[in-house]
């Protein structure tokens, strides 16, 4: 008491007068009260002396007595905008704030118990500034201080009048006012000392540093965040309401719960009831998540029952809860925060994204190079020289706490392995996952997907199967064809009956699945030979497998979104969509690796496709093609693709467009490298001679084809198999017909060093 006495009149409250008639003083009394801190720790004892303002009259004691402050919502907008300039937020306390305020009315007051002045009994106190209790004192303390920040060059906002800005070319200062509590934020720290300095030689003031209390919030600022809770005030809250050992809810409010104003039920103390309400929305400020709950309780104040009681009393059991300061598995953000921070952190690496994938990151300089492909969590890192790579791994694992699994392995369900300069991709084990998931781990094999001249279309004839059971099976397959490009045909065919699918559908689909098993070790091999460039074969299907007349582009396999006319139509348009694909590719390999290839390759087996392409004024036979695909005739002009023709027999592309037969499915499967993979060595779809350690030859192929009587189809064979072998450098180890009534004709393929025989000398033999 003796140090509130002690500032009081440091400050020039009073002076010791004679009471003027018709004049009344008003009573003072003390206020006791004990300040705690953030945890609930007790600070000091405080005592208060006050006036009892609630017998003055307004228009007669007093006129104004409003001041403004800052509301809840306010502070946190400065809070958050300290955050994202990364600013610290300091917290200033003006002692007695209240006797600053200089009074406009005269105001005595008697003196207080205990302190009475000895021979001045009958004496009174009349007011110069103003005394905490009497009920003009906050309007007269916010006067005080506007006119003091106002002097110092600071500007009140118009939007809230209790926040304050100074701002130069180089500095910005805000402070937010409530009271007596001063908060303040800003850059330079230089220029907010300057202020500290400045307001304590107006005021006597307590610096309390970095903001860390603030009307029950409990804030925290550490490496650019800052952080705000009220646990403290949760547990007063749990303690008032006897609730501190309850179990604990995981939400606030059931689903479903209703609450009505309603006569039924039992009523219970409207006072208990409204103070428990209050604290729950004060916490409002730092748990939007008990918005909903808390305002719902509110409409029941006037009259609550018990079942709203027992609603209030499940906010209560909430007790203490996680505030997630980074994402958790589950959350509908996750990823995204998750890709945010490993984009920040490979960039800081001085890593570029690259433009045309985003979850591919490069980083280049004349003497190494590095790439990195994202997949969620799966990181995979490919680059030269070996130390630049464990160098970065050392910078990951700084970062993050990582798992360096070694050489890539095992990747999305795709078997890996790296031997001897080759990359050998397959999906062995998810092949034997659908046998299993489909029950045909014991059905016979097939040589080939599909049979040629299949026709599947959409019909209502047949009986219609289970549509749930027939997608799952083809969506399994799907994912088969990042490793299977043979399977891209009958797969892709099939995904088009996925809505009502029939019998003779599900039987197509499972002599998919009885040729994976007899393939499920074959996958694709990646080598180096020759140098590096970009090589396409172009085809599609005129006509077949559709009952709308669309074509099937062989670059996705996919329906063409028009009819064409013809199959050089057809040929046309599917060369435009490898054209785009041809060129992003080439634009990704040089934002990779710096690689430039002047003039992409495309290889089309159709000539009246390739004059349409070169001839730019064939306007009779294109003037009726959407302008759209007349993309690949600038390309073509522009130097950027050249298209060249190939002859049918080596059209790798049939693969993707139409069932073939065995020969030629065979022969075009070994051209796009794939082959079967057993440990370190590879041999081809139907090898049955010993396995090939070279990975430069030709797989051993053994077909045996069934003819009819007529000689001329065994010419036709023999000379369709001779430009195989000419093709490939090969030469004919065997051929032996047999059978009067059949012809049954045995190659095999192997290549030598030896020059091909003459053309004449295969007819002789």
């Amino acid at each position: 008491m003796e140090i509130e006495l002690d500032s009081i009149n440091k400050n020039n409250t009073w002076t010791l007068t004679t009471l003027p008639e018709k004049q009344k003083a008003i009573g003072l009394k003390w206020v006791y009260k004990t300040k705690r801190d953030a945890q609930g720790k007790i600070i000091k004892h405080k005592a208060r002396l006050v006036a009892k303002g609630y017998v003055q009259e307004q228009g007669i004691d007093f006129d104004e007595v409003f001041a403004p402050v800052a509301r809840i919502e306010t502070v946190r907008l400065i809070l958050a905008l300290a955050a994202y300039h990364g600013w610290q937020v300091h917290h200033l306390d003006v002692k007695s704030a209240f006797l600053h305020g200089d009074l406009k009315e005269e105001v005595y007051v008697t003196q207080p118990e205990r302190f009475v002045q000895q021979g001045n009994s009958g004496k009174v106190y009349k007011l110069i500034t103003a005394l905490y209790g009497l009920r003009q004192a906050p309007r007269a303390w916010n006067v005080k201080l506007d006119q003091t920040l106002k002097s110092l060059d600071f500007k009140k906002c118009n939007l809230e009048q209790a926040i304050y800005t100074k701002r130069s070319k180089t500095s910005t200062i805000i402070v937010g006012v409530y009271v007596d509590d001063l908060i303040i934020t800003g850059t330079p720290k230089k220029e907010l000392e300057v202020f500290k300095s400045q307001m304590e030689e107006k005021f006597e003031m307590s610096d309390l540093g970095l903001l860390a209390y603030y009307l029950g919030i409990e804030v925290t600022q550490i490496g650019g965040e800052i952080r705000i809770k009220q646990t403290c005030y949760i547990n007063k809250i749990l303690k008032e309401t006897s609730t501190t050992d309850s179990n604990d809810m995981k939400i606030p409010m059931d689903p479903g719960t209703k609450l009505v104003k309603a006569e039924d039920g039992n009523s219970v103390e409207a006072t208990y009831y409204r103070s428990i309400i209050g604290s729950l929305r004060y916490l409002l400020h730092t748990r939007p998540d008990l918005s909903y709950s808390v305002r719902l309780l509110i409409r029941f104040m006037q009259h609550p029952k018990d079942h709203h009681l027992k609603a209030v009393k499940q906010q209560g059991n909430s007790g203490k809860v996680y505030k997630l300061i980074t994402a958790l598995y589950g959350l509908r953000q996750a990823p995204r925060a998750w890709n945010v921070k490993l984009d920040q952190t490979l960039k800081s690496l001085d890593f570029k994204k690259c433009n045309l994938k985003q979850a591919v990151y490069t980083k280049r300089s004349k003497t190494s190079t590095i790439i990195v492909g994202v997949y969620v969590d799966d990181l995979i890192i490919t680059g030269t020289p070996k130390k630049e790579l464990e160098v970065f791994k050392s910078q990951m694992e700084e970062k993050f706490e990582m798992s360096d699994l070694g050489l890539l392995a095992y990747y999305l369900g795709i078997e890996v392995t790296q031997i001897g300069g080759e990359i050998r991709i397959k999906q062995t084990g998810y092949i034997n996952k659908i046998l299993k998931e489909t029950s045909m781990t014991d059905s016979n094999d097939m040589k080939i997907p599909m049979d040629p001249g299949t026709k599947l279309v959409k019909a209502e004839d047949g009986n219609s199967v289970e549509a749930t059971y027939y997608i799952s099976i083809i969506g399994s397959l799907r994912y088969l064809l990042h490793t299977r490009p043979d399977l891209s045909y009958s797969v892709r065919l099939l995904i088009r009956f996925m809505q009502h699918p029939k019998d003779h559908h599900l039987k197509a689909v499972k002599q998919v699945i009885r040729y994976i098993k007899g393939t499920k070790e074959h996958g694709i091999i990646y080598k180096k030979e020759g140098g590096c460039k970009i090589i396409g074969y172009i085809n599609s299907s005129y006509g077949i497998n559709t009952n709308q007349g669309k074509g099937t582009t062989g670059i996705c396999t996919q329906k063409q979104p028009i009819v064409a006319l013809s199959s050089y139509d057809s040929e046309f348009m599917a060369a435009t969509a490898a054209a785009c694909q041809a060129l992003w590719i080439k634009r990704l390999l040089s934002e990779l690796t710096g690689w430039e290839e002047k003039r992409i390759t495309l290889k089309v087996d159709n000539i009246s496709a390739i004059a349409l392409v070169k001839n730019l004024v064939f306007h009779g036979r294109s003037k009726h093609i959407d302008i759209r695909y007349h993309f690949i005739r600038e390309c073509v002009e522009n130097g950027h693709i050249n298209v060249e023709h190939v002859s049918g027999e080596l059209q790798r592309a049939d693969i993707l467009t139409k069932a073939l037969p065995r020969l030629k499915f065979a022969c075009v499967y070994q051209e796009i490298y794939i082959l079967k993979i057993l440990g370190s060595k590879s041999r081809d779809i139907w090898d049955t001679g010993r396995y090939r350690e070279k990975p430069n030859s030709i797989c051993c192929l053994q077909t045996f084809i069934r003819l009819s009587k007529i000689p001329v189809c065994s010419h036709k064979l023999l000379r369709t198999q001779r430009r195989w072998k000419i093709a490939r450098g090969q030469h004919t180890n065997e051929i032996t017909i047999g059978n009067k009534d059949a012809i049954a004709v045995r190659t095999r393929y192997t290549r030598t060093h030896a020059q091909p025989e003459s053309e004449a000398s295969a007819r002789d033999s």
